[in-house]
Formats: C-alpha cells, structure tokens, sequence
C-alpha cells in the first residue's frame, strides 16, 4: 500500500470521492461498491470505509441484521426480532449503531425495508437491561441527525424509540400520520415529549403535521419545546425550529421563550385572524434570528410578524404561497419592513397555487393586481442583496427600464434576479432590451434572470457602445473590459406580446454579446398568454433558434454572415 494512504486525511479525501454518488434522497447507494471493494483491501482502510458506509441509514434494519441471522426474519419489508439479544450477540450490533450518524427517511419511503414496532420495544429492552440508555452509553451513541416518519412507522415504536436516542442528539423531525385518531394523537404527545427531554442539546427541531386535528399536538410540543429551550435552561442552544401549525397567539407568544433561535419555519393557518397576532408585543421575538420562512400566510400577516420581531439582522426571507388577495399598499407596507434589516441577501416571495386560465385572464385586466414598481424601491436600501425573487403570481409588478438601472446600481452583487407573475399580459412590458444593459456591466456576478422583456432593437447608440466594448475584448481578452463582462447562464424571458421578427437578428446580437455566457440551453420561455395563440408562440420559438445559432460560435465574430440560416429554414417552424 501506498505510504499516503496511512494519513487519515488522504483517506478521507478519496473515500469522499468514491462516495460522491451517494444519492440522500434515494434508498439506494451508488458509490457503495467502491468504497465495499476499498474496505477490503487491507485493514488500515477497514475502519474509515466502514465509517462512510454506515453514516446515512434510512431505517434501523441495517442494524438489526447485524445480529445473528437465526435471531431475525423479514415479512413484507419489515424485520422482526425472535427476541432480545444477549450481549455475546449483540457486541456486531452495537459496533454498527456506534458509526451511525443520519437515520432519514428515503425518498420512496413506502418501498424501504423497515422494522416492526415489537422489534423496537425488544432494542429498548436491551438497552434498558444493559445501560445503554444512559448518558454516554446511548446504543446510537453518535447519532446527530433523526427523522421520524409518522406514516410508516407505528406509535408502538414511537413510544420506545427515543430511548434509543443519544443525549446529544442535534437534528430531530417529528410527523404526523393522517390515520392517527384522538387516542392516537394522546399518545403521540406523551412521546414527543419524551424526545425533548431525551436530546436536551438540539439545534434544529422540524415538527409538520398533514392533518388538521394534529394541530393541538404540534402547539403542544412548541410549548414543551419553548420550556425546555428558553434562555432560562440549563442548555439554550437551539437555533433552528420549522413547525407547521396555525399562528395563534399562544403560539406566537411562546416565541419569546426562543430567545437563540436563529433559523424559524412557521407554516401559517389560511384563515388565522390577524386580530390574534396584533396582541403580540412588539419587537419582542425572536432576537437573534438570521433566516425566516412563512408559509401560507396573508400579506397582511407577514406585516404583523415582521413587527413583531426583535430581530434587526435577517439575512434570508422566504414567504412562500401568500394569500392571493395583495394591493400595492400592502405590497410597498411589506417592503418597507424588509428594507430595516439591512444584512438580507436573499428575500423570496411567492405563490405556488396558480389560478385557473378564466379567472387569470379576467384579474389580469383589473388594475387592481398591477402593483407599480414604487412598492419595491424601500429593497432598493439593501446593498448585501444576492437573490431577489418575486414570484406573488396573482399580481404583476410593473418594471421600467429605469427601475432595472436603479436596482443595478443598488445590488451589484446579484446573483439571481426574477420578477413574473402567471397573469397574462394585457400590453408590452415596461422593460426593454436596452434596459438590461445596466445589469450586464454593473451586476457581473448575475447568473440567473427571469423577466418580462420586450424585445424590441436597442437603440444606435447602444447599439454601437455595445460594439465598442466587443471590439476592446477581441483586441485585449485579458483587459478590463474582459474582466466586466456578465456570468449570466439562465434567462427565462416571459412573453406575452409580439416580437419584431424584422430585426430579429440585431436583437439576438445584441442580447449575445450582452451576456456571453448566456448559451441556447440556457435561454427559455415563458409563455404570459392564451395557449391559442399559436402565431406568437411561433415568433417566440424562431427568436430562440435565431438566438442559438448566433451565441453559438462566439469566436467567430468576423463570419457571423456565413452561419445565418438562410430564409427557407424557417419553414414549418412554428409547427414545432
């Protein structure tokens, strides 16, 4: 064996290489036969790729075939203990629950083997009888990282598998099954909390329910949580809580207990009533927190929560499917809360419920879901911003060019900027070709732009700056002017409005040169009208093709003519 292959850090190196195809969010293990076949070369490798094998399980059914096999037997996907093992039998066992240090479920979770709730109740008998239970000597003594999957997994187990857990325990997420009934969930509550008084030092705690009369069970385990990890207790570290519960008031008030929380997820009610929410003091919760997201909530509601929070150092906000009924007011009150908390790098707001076409035609028409683009300009404040993205579906902002130019000069370290609706456009967007020339020279680390643009031909002027900047790059590629060019590699262009085929050409040069890294896969569209009209779609998809045969061969500036298609290979595209 080669003498680097003894330092620790080397054989870390390669075996994070081999196992690179470990897929997390699948049951199987693609880099698990390199790392097999690397472990049985010598000894020394031995322990490390036994380490990577065993970090990520999705079930304990690893762990208990460890045991010997006439202890054990699997019906229909689920294995079954004969009985408790002895410690001459179990010392396989614990050396392999020792490595453990994820147990998530897979993404095809009803697929995956898995144990029986008596096989549990049997582990915790061990335990019990041989201290594993203790502080210290926990049987997943090294696990940081839990999910449990109330749909698979029965509320015998429930209730016995916590003393399986390690004290230190970092991760945990609790859900719900839609099947439990009353008497289920009572026991469910008495087992969450025998959780948090288990892992005293978690950092993240995830409870999410899918059915309405678990609500109380989750509020009550926000409670015990609250309690257990206020700035009072023996160990206040948590910093991370998603729950998905109703905002009431009790609930929000019991935030303030979290005075370390610095990543909150708090899934809204659709119908709370805001009067629940104006009760809580303001500027009293959460002071310490970093990134937020709230889901299902009313605009108006966001309000309130944003005025409730003593936190003045956000830098992530996600505000995912608001409520559909927005004003301007509403929109502008919103951002001006935003624009307070000046390190944001990411501020998100969108809606994934879409309309039916009826009824997203008939409100595109209405003035009332056009927010002008004022509302947005308290963001304008915010210098750190790397990721704008304002996606409210059920109204549209109208952009100018002269908004485009101010957010360049305001963000110049934007990475991704998109602002759509899934309303149909009733006239030509407000932004034009010409209008994003400010991003490309000022906001070079862009790499991702959806917008509605209105492809029209810059004018000379630009036209003829453009070329100038192109002719310093073929002169000098290393110059400045080299160096100013964009990153841009995805932009999605809603459309809705038609487009100047006569000039076609002009425009894919000039968005081409714009943005040179911007190739054909990464150009898209986004159709913003009636699925009928078959002739715009047709102008739409020509532009695309005629941008693509034009960013293709960027080093090839002086044959441009030579790679134009000739007029009949337009034929029965629109067709297509």
């Amino acid at each position: 064996m080669h003498p680097c292959l003894k330092i620790y850090d080397v054989v870390a190196e390669v075996l994070h290489y081999l196992s690179n195809g470990v897929d997390e969010m699948s049951e199987t293990v693609q880099g698990a036969g390199h790392v097999i076949r690397m472990a049985q070369t010598c000894s020394t490798l031995y322990e490390p790729c036994m380490n990577v094998l065993w970090r990520r399980l999705f079930d304990l059914h690893p762990i208990v075939k460890c045991l010997p096999d006439e202890m054990w037997y699997e019906s229909d996907n689920v294995v079954h203990l004969r009985r408790e093992p002895t410690p001459e039998e179990s010392s396989r066992m614990l050396a392999a629950a020792n490595r453990v240090k994820v147990i998530r479920k897979a993404y095809n979770r009803h697929a995956i083997t898995r144990v029986s709730g008596p096989t549990i109740r049997l582990l915790r008998a061990f335990c019990d009888r041989n201290g594993h239970t203790d502080r210290g000597r926990s049987f997943l003594s090294n696990l940081h990282d839990f999910c449990w999957d109330g749909e698979v997994y029965s509320l015998d187990a429930l209730s016995n598998i916590s003393f399986l857990l390690p004290h230190r325990l970092q991760t945990l997420e609790l859900s719900t099954s839609p099947h439990y009934t009353k008497s289920h969930l009572a026991i469910a509550r008495n087992a969450y909390a025998a959780f948090l008084e288990r892992c005293p030092g978690l950092r993240e705690l995830i409870v999410h329910s899918m059915l309405a009369r678990a609500e109380q069970l989750c509020i009550d385990v926000f409670g015990r949580a609250a309690g257990a990890f206020s700035v009072d207790s023996e160990n206040p570290c948590q910093q991370t809580f998603h729950i998905n519960v109703p905002a009431e008031e009790d609930v929000l008030e019991r935030l303030v207990h979290f005075q370390h929380i610095q990543h909150a997820s708090l899934g809204m009610h659709p119908k709370v009533a805001e009067k629940s929410l104006k009760s809580v003091e303001a500027h009293s919760l959460l002071p310490l927190l970093k990134t937020l997201m709230v889901f299902r909530a009313k605009i108006s509601v966001c309000n309130l929560i944003f005025d409730s929070l003593a936190s003045r150092s956000l830098t992530s906000i996600l505000l995912e499917d608001i409520s559909s009924s927005i004003t301007g007011v509403q929109f502008r009150q919103l951002c001006q809360k935003l624009s307070f908390h000046a390190d944001l790098r990411r501020v998100e707001v969108t809606k994934k419920n879409t309309m039916t076409v009826q009824m997203t035609q008939l409100r595109s028409q209405n003035a009332a879901y056009s927010v002008h683009s004022s509302s947005i300009r308290p963001l304008l404040t915010l210098q750190h911003l790397t990721e704008v993205i304002l996606k409210p579906s059920t109204v549209t902002i109208d952009l100018t060019d002269k908004d485009i130019d101010a957010m360049s000069l305001a963000w110049p370290h934007l990475r991704t900027l998109t602002v759509t609706s899934d309303l149909y456009m009733q006239q030509k967007p407000g932004v034009t070709l010409g209008g994003l020339f400010p991003l490309g020279r000022r906001c070079l680390k862009l790499e991702r732009l959806d917008l509605a643009v209105d492809m029209v031909v810059p004018s000379k002027e630009l036209r003829d700056e453009m070329q100038k900047i192109m002719d310093a790059v073929d002169a000098d590629p290393t110059g400045p002017e080299a160096q100013r060019q964009s990153r841009l590699t995805k932009f999605n262009i809603a459309y809705g409005s038609p487009l100047d085929e006569d000039n076609d050409d002009k425009i894919a040069v000039f968005l081409r040169d714009l943005f040179p890294c911007l190739k054909a896969k990464g150009f898209g569209l986004v159709p913003m009208c009636d699925h009928g009209q078959s002739e715009l779609t047709r102008q739409w998809r020509k532009f695309k093709w005629t941008y693509g045969i034009f960013c293709e061969p960027l080093k090839r500036r002086d044959n441009r003519d030579s790679v134009w298609p000739s007029p009949g290979a337009w034929t029965g595209l629109g067709n297509s």
